[in-house]
């Protein structure tokens, strides 16, 4: 029992770790594109992969 909890706040830890960096990276990416008119491509690959991950841990609570 003790181990599942350990890896259950393992598991949030580390999607607030990717909510984190989905955030800095949009919000960068927001600036560079209104300030240089360019932005980062990879950045729009993090919001399909975030909806993946999170609907994976939803599913892992049912």
């Amino acid at each position: 029992m003790m181990a599942a909890r350990w890896l259950r706040h393992l598991c949030e830890g580390f999607l607030a770790l990717c909510l984190l960096v989905m955030v800095v990276a949009v919000f960068g990416n927001v600036v560079l594109r209104y300030v240089w008119g360019t932005g980062w491509v990879v950045t729009e690959e993090l919001g399909p992969r975030w909806r993946l991950a999170k609907a994976s841990t939803w599913a892992s609570t049912w």
